[in-house]
């Protein structure tokens, strides 16, 4: 017969209907546990005023009582173990309308399917609860529609209330525990709040044949998750489950929540995860306001939202996790994951925020497992702003057989990377085929405004196993990096590093000592390195700042190609270098200028003392190259023991930089050991396209300018020349011909447009009256050409007297041409002006 049941009980299959004021239920603690037993039938408590009128139908065995919308409510309150019982082989509904529904010390309001059912076609009645005020669950109470060792399905749970609050290892469940059946659905409705803490739950699992239910959650206001239990519970963390147990076979259920916010803390979480075999259902949070990940619990837990393909033996597909909101927040550990560690595909993770996704020391990871066989999910991001912190992570991997999925964002505003968290992981994006793995990466798209990777974060596109590496593509404003800031694509194995493309309208600032953008292969690789692909309208690198395609392995570097107004390098570094195989190629097409400063460097080279290799090619098209010629700035195409490369430089100036050849090197190194002919250990400037170790395998260098800076400094002549000789002193063409004076410039000769620019000479005026009289020259009147006889000596006034002073009215020459002040003005008659012209006629002749 089973446990005696004390408290009230119909027969199997009737009605029992509990209708009154408030009603209060003590289950009489573990021994009695007290209450109301409907088994098969249907049960329903009212608690409703003293006025209230209530309506009654029949059908057949079943009873059920009807309220007005308006009617007067009361409270009901079970306590100490009391059971609200319907379960039996088939049917077994409940009914609950109050204001206030209180289950606390273990009480629980049941039905579902039992042990004696052995029909598919059993089915089990609805749990529905309806108040006006609020519904609370404390102390490990429960409501439960679930299979529990029969065959057939279970009902679904509908909560109509103001908000609901469970606490304390409480919960909500309809699920196939120990059966063969499909689980019911679970339906929250709140007009405010739903707040589960203690290790509280919503569940609706599948433990054996069949499929777990939905879970849906609208509410108003917010939606609370916080805590966990203690060790000895089964589920220890307060969250939301739908899930396929081990052993079992089924597909876990949807969950959907649909609130202004949403906040899962210090463990909490929603699981939509696959033990055994079958899909995972999906997570959908539609939030208005925020939704906010935080924390873990004492247990370790991490606060999140988790579909998963959880064991090796597993097989399903894992499940998206679909977030629609204002703001997202992932902190203090917390994660998104849809990982798959058996057979099976992981889910993606799509996030659409109106204004902010911020992960703080909080990660998203869509994985393929070792040992697992499936592609890796997508994480999706589309915001205002983005912000990854504090070792914030997000990665799409693979380290078992499959593909690992594709990393994109979108964000209208910015999107920071930024930082190294307490453990040492940086914060970044990730996209990587693990060192077991075989399948490709996907890479990393970004498209934003303003992006920035600083102080120790990442972006990274790698593989160390049988398959390529993703690329990384940003399109952007602006793109920062800096403070050991990467952009990165790597090989470490057979296979090739994918490429970095960044379309950047505006501007490119790389900057600190191991910042970068690098698509290199690691030693021991066969793999080929990534290229780079650049082009915005300035790009700078400095302070120790570097874009490189390097190869340390075996494989041969990737190319550079930028395309940009202006490349400045201050300390900076763009190299296509490669340990032992031909270096890549670099192209830069500026239009405006290239600058270099403090010991930057431009470098294709090749090989080592160990290893050689061909150095790469570097083709510069810009109007003007210039580089402080003292600054150790190089351009170089060098190999160690292979061919140099070529270096192609189409200019309209370069300044600064010198071409050197290997000859000129080992003069101004003063050695002949080719390990150290560095064009570095040269303070001066220098273009270099050597072969360190074999002279005839040396590269070219063509210079193809309008415009010189070998120009820039003038030599001068090592001749003396006689200045007599420039002079012609026949000036006179034939007799009887007028002379003519021409100012051409210095001397006549042409000016160079190196010196400095002066004026012309002063010209001054100067004519001769008719009658021979001088008078004071007057400016800017044309000169007259006569024929004159050689002047006379000017006579000087012989005027002595000294007193009084006055100020000088005119001037004279005297007999020694000495210059005499006169206190009146002079009017000399004179054979002609003391600067006159020749009388041809006269040249040759002595005087008389």
């Amino acid at each position: 017969m089973g446990r005696p049941v004390f408290g009230l009980r119909v027969p199997d299959g009737k009605s029992l209907l509990l209708v009154g004021g408030d009603i209060a239920i003590n289950g009489g603690g573990e021994r009695f546990r007290a209450g109301l037993h409907a088994r098969g039938g249907r049960l329903e408590l009212a608690a409703v005023g003293s006025d209230a009128k209530v309506g009654l139908s029949v059908d057949g065995n079943n009873l059920s009582l009807s309220f007005p919308d308006d009617i007067a409510r009361t409270d009901i309150y079970l306590d100490n173990r009391t059971d609200i019982n319907a379960r039996a082989g088939a049917g077994g509904s409940i009914a609950v309308n109050t204001r206030n529904l209180n289950l606390t010390q273990g009480s629980v309001i049941v039905t579902g399917i039992s042990s004696k059912s052995s029909s598919f076609d059993s089915k089990a009645g609805d749990i529905q609860i309806d108040t006006t005020g609020i519904i609370s669950l404390k102390n490990i109470s429960f409501i439960s529609n679930s299979i529990n060792g029969g065959t057939g399905d279970a009902g679904d749970i509908n909560i109509k209330t103001h908000s609901l609050f469970l606490d304390n290892n409480s919960f909500i469940a309809s699920s196939n525990r120990r059966g063969n059946g499909n689980a019911g659905n679970l339906i929250v409705t709140a007009d405010n709040t739903v707040s589960v803490r203690g290790g509280s739950f919503l569940a609706s699992n599948t433990f054996e044949q069949g499929n777990a239910g939905n879970i849906s959650i609208n509410v108003r206001n917010l939606v609370l998750f916080d805590g966990v239990s203690g060790p000895e519970r089964l589920f220890t963390s307060s969250g939301i489950y739908s899930n396929v147990q081990r052993r079992a076979q089924g597909n876990s259920g949807e969950v959907n929540i649909t609130a202004k916010s949403v906040s899962f803390t210090n463990g909490a979480g929603i699981f939509t995860n696959i033990f055994g075999l079958g899909n995972a259902g999906n997570i959908n949070i539609n939030a208005q306001n925020r939704v906010s990940f935080d924390g873990v619990g004492p247990s370790g837990r991490r606060s999140g939202a988790f579909s998963d393909i959880m064991e090796e033996k597993s097989e399903g597909r894992g499940a998206d996790i679909n977030i629609i909101t204002g703001s997202l927040f992932l902190k203090n550990g917390a994660l998104l994951s849809t990982n798959t560690e058996g057979k099976g595909d992981a889910g993606n993770v799509n996030i659409k925020a109106r204004d902010t996704v911020s992960l703080n020391a909080g990660s998203i990871f869509s994985d393929v497992e070792q040992g697992a066989k499936g592609q890796g999910g997508d994480i999706n991001i589309t915001s205002g702003s983005l912000f990854v912190t504090d070792g914030a992570q997000l990665i799409a991997a693979t380290r078992g057989q499959g593909d690992a999925g594709r990393v994109n964002i979108n964000s209208r505003d910015t999107a920071v990377f930024d930082g190294i968290g307490s453990d040492g992981f940086s914060s970044g994006a990730f996209s990587a085929v693990g060192e077991s793995a075989t399948g490709h990466g996907s890479g990393i798209n970004i498209n934003t405004n303003i992006l920035s990777v600083t102080n120790g974060a990442v972006l990274n596109a790698s593989t160390a196993g049988e398959g390529k590496a993703g690329s990384i593509t940003v399109n952007s404003k602006t793109l920062e990096v800096k403070n050991n800031g990467r952009l990165r694509t790597t090989t470490s194995s057979n296979f090739d590093a994918g490429d970095i493309t960044l379309n950047v309208k505006e501007k490119i600032n790389v900057s600190g000592t191991e910042s970068g953008i690098f698509a290199n292969t690691t030693i021991n690789s066969n793999g080929k390195g990534g290229s780079i692909i650049i082009d915005p309208q300035n790009v700078t690198i400095r302070d120790g700042a570097k874009i490189s395609v390097d190869s340390q392995g075996e494989g041969i570097s990737g190319d550079i190609q930028l395309v940009a107004g202006l490349l400045t390098l201050d300390k900076g570094t763009i190299s296509a270098e490669t340990r032992s195989n031909t270096g890549g190629n670099i192209t830069l097409k500026l239009k405006d200028l290239l600058l270099l400063r403090n010991s930057s460097q431009i470098s294709s080279t090749a090989g080592n003392q160990q290893f050689g290799g061909d150095g790469g090619n570097i083709n510069i098209d810009t109007p003007f190259i210039v580089a402080s010629p003292q600054g150790n700035n190089d351009i170089t195409a060098n190999a160690f023991s292979g061919r140099g490369g070529n270096i192609n430089i189409a200019t309209q100036g370069i300044f600064g930089l010198s071409p050197r050849s290997r000859e000129e090197l080992q003069s101004l190194l003063n050695t002949n050991n080719p390990a150290d002919l560095d064009p570095g250990n040269l303070p001066s400037s220098d273009v270099t396209a050597i072969s360190q170790q074999n002279p005839s395998l040396s590269g070219q260098i063509s210079i193809n300018n309008l415009f010189e800076s070998s120009r820039g400094t003038e030599e001068l002549p090592t001749d003396v020349v006689d200045a007599a000789s420039l002079i012609n002193r026949n000036i006179c063409i034939a007799s009887g011909q007028r002379s003519q004076f021409f100012i051409t410039g210095k001397g006549g000769l042409p000016p160079s447009p190196y010196n400095l620019f002066d004026p012309n000479s002063t010209w001054e005026d100067w004519s001769v009256t008719k009658e021979r009289e001088i008078s004071k020259p007057k400016p800017k009147t044309k000169p007259t050409q006569t024929k004159n006889q050689l002047s006379k000596p000017i006579e000087q006034n012989k005027n002595e007297q000294l007193n009084p002073i006055v100020q000088a009215q005119d001037w004279v020459l005297d007999g020694n041409g000495n210059v005499v002040l006169t206190s009146k003005p002079v009017k000399v008659t004179q054979q002609g002006t003391w600067l006159h012209q020749e009388d041809c006629l006269r040249l040759g002749k002595k005087k008389s």
